[in-house]
């Protein structure tokens, strides 16, 4: 609780349930209560939430191969590093990878819709064209 000289302001966080790892932030819904003491009446605000957590679609590059692979994922540098060390059985076999080209979204959907998207166009040339991919 804050004290102000005629008003308290007391915040409410509502927390949301997610994994939260040191790559990515949350920010809660924020709810301002303000209290005007001296005409006794409350006064009630919500701030937007805003969710800093994103979700991605990567394209990545096989430098053995020339190959992409199309993914999405909540932490690119780690995916990332999952694909070059062989944890990752579809890609294991073309290490070494490199980012290609990545998109955010807010949602896990959206980034899985985007990926399906990516993934239907088969061509890897358009691919490239539509992308903007140079490698």
């Amino acid at each position: 609780m804050f004290a102000n000289s005629n008003k308290n302001i007391v915040l409410c966080h509502d927390y949301l349930k997610c994994k939260v790892t040191d790559a990515h932030y949350l920010v809660h819904a924020l709810e301002i209560h303000t209290k005007n003491e001296l005409k006794g009446s409350t006064y009630r605000t919500v701030a937007p939430t805003i969710n800093l957590i994103m979700f991605y679609v990567h394209v990545i590059k096989s430098l053995s191969t020339s190959r992409f692979y199309i993914g999405s994922t909540g932490d690119t540098d780690n995916r990332l590093t999952e694909h070059n060390s062989g944890e990752v059985k579809a890609t294991r076999s073309y290490r070494l990878w490199v980012i290609a080209h990545t998109e955010s979204f807010s949602t896990r959907s959206k980034a899985y819709r985007r990926e399906r998207q990516i993934k239907s166009w088969k061509n890897p040339d358009y691919m490239r064209k539509r992308l903007g991919i140079s490698l």
